[in-house]
């Protein structure tokens, strides 16, 4: 056995009865001398000592001279953090543990057919409480990034009146503040917070429509005709204001994470037909549009933008179904990630941008035959949730998706997708719109 092997061999029993002793808070002094004369001696050996396997020859190399003991203890190191990285994907998508006790229904709001709005206590335990009064006919319930107020529209008691009035209210439905009326014959849209919750976006009938002598059909099934975009602030300090283009019809609006401009789809004024991806600054200014992708009919309905704000999940009508695609706002290409026989709508990004939620359903038979998807982004595979239903909303730990079919909703826990399990929701029958509150 040569000097450098019996070195090595004291080395690790040295090393092996430190760590055993709970690593001292300083090194043995007869480890420290041992090291520092067989680095005076040593030679870098052909092949890589048991622990040292795990680092790569790359990595291993841009080390240097780093003494193996630091190598060591650092490869111990990152062994632990893959190990608990490992669990956490393993254990499935989220820790649950993390305020909302793992209660699926935890905070869960929706609104029902009678125009209420209710929301499950926020730590999953007794019954659903009503945030809205039996006084109006409520529903499109948005809330705000910080989960503390949510934005809805609001009807006369008996659901006739028209228009309806744009209302937010505290989390636990106090404070009502009267935002304004939201003028629109067609789809009521939904409502999209600012980041910094101090401005709310919507689409409406622009000022100057006139449904006889409007050029497009007004009545056309998803086209949004006359519609423009409107801002208005959250504290109803100052009234709703049209902002963008007027020459373009636009809808569904989503604001990017910086909370400087915002997203959109836009087709020319009065034509109803190819519908395009914009984007403009917050006060509407400097409108652009982004790559070529577009489409007539639906295509563009329910855009979904990923939380990094890099990509656009969009929707886009082929003619004969609709096909998913993503489209990079950087450069404006687009991927084909969902086509075939099946129609394909309603993109929704997990919270952490990995996954992507949406629902396909038969072009014949819309309710018997629609099922939950998710897209893996890393990947691009696709996993069939298998259960009926159509995807509405995640929960802020991405652990759980809301499901609406024909007024009853339900729960799907993905932390396994290939084997998600379905909740049931008792009592949310003639509901919808289910959705959790953003954790603060």
């Amino acid at each position: 056995m040569s000097v450098n092997d019996s070195f090595d061999t004291s080395l690790d029993r040295l090393l092996t009865d430190w760590l055993e002793a709970d690593a001292a808070p300083r090194a043995p002094e007869s480890l420290e001398t041992a090291f520092v004369e067989a680095v005076a001696r040593t030679r870098q050996r052909p092949a890589w000592a048991t622990t040292e396997r795990w680092i790569s020859m790359e990595t291993r190399a841009q080390l240097g001279v780093m003494p193996r003991v630091v190598i060591v203890l650092l490869t111990l190191a990152l062994l632990a953090i893959g190990a608990v990285g490992g669990y956490a994907i393993g254990s499935g998508l989220v820790d649950a543990s993390d305020g909302s006790g793992g209660d699926p229904l935890s905070g869960l709001t929706y609104h029902t057919r009678e125009g209420v709005i209710y929301q499950h206590p926020a730590d999953g335990t007794g019954e659903r409480v009503p945030l809205t009064g039996a006084d109006e006919n409520a529903g499109g319930l948005a809330w705000s990034p910080d989960g503390t107020r949510f934005a809805y529209l609001s009807w006369p008691d008996d659901g006739l009146g028209f228009p309806p009035t744009i209302m937010i209210r505290d989390a636990d439905g106090s404070n009502p503040v009267v935002i304004g009326e939201r003028r629109s014959e067609g789809d009521p849209g939904y409502f999209a917070w600012s980041p910094d919750g101090s401005t709310i976006l919507y689409w409406a009938d622009g000022l100057d429509v006139v449904d006889e002598d409007y050029e497009c059909q007004r009545n056309l099934p998803f086209t949004f005709c006359g519609q423009r975009i409107w801002s208005a602030a959250s504290d109803g300090s100052e009234p709703p204001r049209m902002i963008g283009d007027p020459s373009l019809d636009a809808r569904a609006p989503l604001w990017t994470p910086d909370g400087e401009s915002i997203i959109f789809a836009g087709s020319a004024a009065g034509s109803g037909t190819d519908h395009r991806i914009y984007r403009m600054d917050a006060d509407g200014a400097n409108v652009e549009r982004i790559g070529d992708l577009g489409g007539d009919g639906r295509s563009l309905e329910r855009p979904s933008l990923s939380p990094d704000g890099s990509q656009l999940a969009v929707t886009i009508d082929n003619g004969t179904t609709d096909d998913i695609y993503l489209v990079d706002l950087a450069t404006g290409d687009d991927s084909l990630i969902a086509s075939g026989d099946e129609s394909k709508f309603g993109p929704l990004w997990s919270p952490d941008g990995s996954l992507l939620a949406y629902t396909t359903m038969h072009p014949t038979s819309r309710d018997a035959l629609q099922r939950v998807m998710l897209y893996d982004v890393a990947s691009g595979e696709t996993i069939s949730l298998g259960e009926p239903g159509e995807a509405v909303s995640w929960s802020p730990d991405g652990r759980y998706i809301a499901t609406w079919l024909d007024g009853v909703l339900g729960v799907l826990d993905v932390s396994d997708p290939t084997a998600p399990v379905a909740i049931e929701i008792e009592g949310a029958t003639e509901a919808d719109g289910p959705n959790w509150p953003p954790r603060p």
